[in-house]
Order: structure tokens, then C-alpha cells, then sequence
């Protein structure tokens, strides 16, 4: 016969649904109360020491639950998110692999819902292009299947993509005129560039202006 260890005191931790459990040989476990509960826990009871190491487990397992959920709960995130957060945690493959489960579970993960919020503050936030926005989305660990489909039908034409150029150059009229006359499309082209416009879209884009001018207006606001 292994082991046991004999149950002499049962006391409220200091932290909240959290319970202190000591034993006879002077050790103690910080347990959650639901574990306390589960196992029926209660002064002077015998643990085998299989039954200690299987509640040792059951606390473990879940009190990363609990901040997988605490995390996951905040805000919508990516699956890979998830994992790079409990993979910080040190947690073991087979700990961060229940953890996902139990998300699952409670439909706590979707990338697909997670990339029409993203891609929605990419655009409408950042003013980045599609080609920006798909690296931003893959490098969070989304599908390009996901990506393409729900790229699609957030920013559906080159006309959705001038307008976040558009909104782009308005934003940063005051950067460019700051610059030399004969500086100033290069400048607003990297401008673009760097938020994933299409050299397509930039250059139409761009035609518009007169560069040159002491105000940076888009002749078709005068239209």
C-alpha cells in the first residue's frame, strides 16, 4: 500500500475561492474550493497518495482554465493568441491543449469572428490596404482561407481601397506639405505603400493631387 497523507486542518485562504489545506506531516496545499468540493474534502480524511496527485492535477489544470478564460474572455482573440499567452505561462502541451478544449467549448475561440473585427480596425482605424491587413491577420495566426473570405467582402473593390487612401492623405496633409514640393508625391507614395495600398490604387490615387500647390486638395471635392 502507498503513501497517505492524513487531513488535519481546512481553512479559508486569503485569496478568494481559495482553500488551505494542511496535513499531518506539516505540508499543505492552496487548492481552489471547487476542488474542495468536488472531492468531498474534510479534516482527519486519508489521501491515498494516488488520490493526492490526481487533486494536485485537478487544481492545476483548473487554474489554467481559469486564466485561459480570464484572457480569452477580455477580448475577442485569435486561436494562436491563446497559445502564445499560455505557451508564456510555461504551461505544458498537454495543460495548454485541455485549455483550448474547454474554449472551444464554450465558443470562446473564433478566428473568423476575430478577422472581421480585426480587419474592420485595420481599415476603417489604421487605413491599411488588403495586402497589409492580410499580413497582419496571418502573422496572428488566421487562415488565409478565412482571410481571403472575409477580406472579401470587407473591402470588395478597388473603390474601398481608394477610399482608405484617400482618408490616408487626409490625414496626413500637414506631413506632406511639411515636405519639398518635389518630395512630396514620393513621400505620400511610401506613405501608402507601407499601409499595404496596391501601386495600382496608390498611383490613381495620387493623380488626383497637385503636389506643387500650397494646399493639398483632391480636384474632385470641387466637382
Amino acid at each position: 500500500m502507498g503513501l497517505t497523507k492524513t487531513i488535519s486542518l481546512i481553512k479559508k485562504a486569503n485569496q478568494q475561492n481559495k482553500t488551505v489545506i494542511e496535513f499531518t506531516d506539516g505540508e499543505s496545499l492552496l487548492l481552489n474550493l471547487d476542488i474542495v468540493l468536488k472531492y468531498s474534502l474534510k479534516k482527519g480524511e486519508k489521501l491515498s497518495e494516488e488520490l493526492y496527485q490526481t487533486i494536485i492535477d485537478d487544481n492545476s489544470i483548473l487554474e489554467i482554465k481559469k486564466v485561459a478564460f480570464n484572457f480569452a474572455s477580455r477580448r475577442v482573440r485569435s486561436k494562436k493568441q491563446i497559445l502564445d499567452y499560455l505557451q508564456q505561462k510555461h504551461y505544458t502541451p498537454e495543460e495548454i491543449n485541455t485549455s483550448i478544449d474547454f474554449l472551444n467549448e464554450y465558443k470562446l475561440i473564433d478566428d473568423f469572428k476575430f478577422a472581421k473585427i480585426a480587419i474592420q480596425f485595420y481599415a476603417n482605424r489604421k487605413n491599411y490596404g488588403k495586402h497589409r491587413i492580410e499580413q497582419e491577420l496571418l502573422k496572428k495566426g488566421i487562415e488565409q482561407e478565412i482571410i481571403n473570405k472575409v477580406l472579401n467582402t470587407t473591402i470588395e473593390n478597388d473603390e474601398d481601397e481608394e477610399k482608405i487612401a484617400q482618408r490616408l492623405i487626409d490625414k496626413k496633409k500637414k506631413n506632406i506639405l511639411s515636405k519639398k514640393p518635389t518630395n512630396r508625391y514620393s513621400y505620400a507614395y511610401n506613405l501608402l505603400k507601407t499601409r499595404g495600398i496596391s501601386s495600382i490604387i496608390i498611383r490613381k490615387t495620387l493623380g488626383k493631387f497637385d503636389f506643387k500647390a500650397d494646399q493639398l486638395e483632391n480636384p474632385a471635392d470641387f466637382e
